[in-house]
């Protein structure tokens, strides 16, 4: 399934990694002996994912452990971009206690934060209080701000409701418009091809498995998008959506032989 459009060769090759690359603890069979292909072919190579609970660092390691040969600056997360949005305001923190040390030069404020950060795996879970008390500080006048709006994630176990939900509810009760600073933001996938200055949007294709989040928000820049059919994937999604990549592919082991059709 292809779309046809007029395009420079392509470069750069961005990578969703939960989904695409790994499903959870594990990596997707054939995924490392193919980046290790495309890195052989000359490709500039950078992985683009929503994951909040695990660092930069944390996810590199977790990569360079499963066999993929992969540079911690090609790794990008919501969390370089989301401190940006805080500057040097006061912030209420919701995020996994692993990557709370990545905020230690800002404020915490949970009565009267300026900021509310959502992010995966707060302790406890989001709980109706916990909304209650978000919910509070939202309408005392903090901005929300959440590193993404994900409806849901795969786990081995299915599929499984994301961050997105919660993000709604508040948006909803208190008539705020979240900031978002994962993917569909521009800046998710801009960041990562500003790591390579040569290249350009027309010659950079994403590969990801959300027809929405991955394909909808890089083709919203111009990027050539391959939905892979592993992760999240559900061919009832695909036909509820309005977005249409320009290939479906298998999995990621399929990703050489599509290139050539792009």
């Amino acid at each position: 399934m292809a779309r046809k459009r007029q395009h420079s060769r392509i470069t750069t090759i961005l990578l969703d990694i939960e989904g695409v690359l790994t499903i959870e603890k594990r990596a997707i069979p054939g995924a490392v002996r193919t980046l290790e292909t495309l890195h052989g072919l000359g490709y500039h190579i950078a992985c683009v994912t929503n994951a909040t609970t695990r660092s930069q660092e944390e996810l590199f390691c977790h990569l360079q452990n499963l066999g993929f040969d992969l540079k911690c600056d090609q790794i990008f997360t919501p969390i370089s971009i989301v401190k940006k949005m805080i500057s040097h305001r006061t912030v209420a923190l919701y995020t996994h206690p692993h990557i709370k040390a990545e905020f230690s030069e800002f404020e915490q404020e949970y009565h009267h934060p300026e900021v509310v950060l959502l992010g995966d795996g707060v302790l406890g879970g989001y709980t109706p209080e916990l909304l209650q008390s978000i919910f509070q500080q939202i309408m005392r006048g903090a901005t929300l701000i959440a590193l993404h709006k994900n409806r849901y994630w795969q786990k081995s176990t299915g599929l499984h409701i994301d961050l997105g939900a919660y993000v709604a509810a508040l948006e909803y009760a208190t008539g705020s418009k979240a900031y978002i600073a994962g993917k569909p933001s521009p800046e998710a996938f801009l960041t990562a091809i500003a790591r390579e200055p040569k290249q350009s949007i027309t010659s950079t294709l994403f590969v990801g498995d959300d027809i929405e989040i991955d394909i909808g928000g890089a083709q919203a820049l111009g990027m050539r998008t391959i939905l892979v059919q592993t992760g999240k994937f559900r061919k009832k999604l695909i036909k509820a959506s309005s977005v249409q990549p320009d290939l479906i592919i298998p999995s990621i082991t399929d990703l050489i032989p599509a290139l050539l059709l792009l």
